[in-house]
């Protein structure tokens, strides 16, 4: 009887020992996966400034270039400097790192 109890106490560290593991093994995973959300959120927030930026000027230039031949004078100026001044698109990152 001493001895089953005792087998019975090594399994149960035994199966306590591997839950551990299972533990130390998934914290790793997740470290890791966080790893790359992180590197794939700093690519895509890089590329999404790029597009950000470029969709500014693109309006501005198609806006300069549609108003020139349409207007003359204050108006055309007035349409250029509106068009100076709009807001750069700011695009949401859908990735959460």
């Amino acid at each position: 009887m001493a001895i089953e109890k005792d087998i019975e106490e090594i399994q149960e560290a035994l199966k306590e020992m591997r839950k551990e593991q299972e533990r130390t093994v998934i914290k790793a995973m997740v470290a890791a996966a966080r790893g790359k959300i992180s590197t794939i959120d700093a690519v895509l927030l890089g590329s999404l400034e790029g597009l950000s930026s470029d969709l500014k000027s693109r309006a501005a230039s198609k806006v300069s270039g549609a108003v020139e031949p349409a207007l003359e004078g204050l108006a055309a100026d007035r349409a250029l400097e509106q068009a100076s001044a709009l807001p750069e698109p700011r695009f949401s990152n859908p990735v959460i790192g």
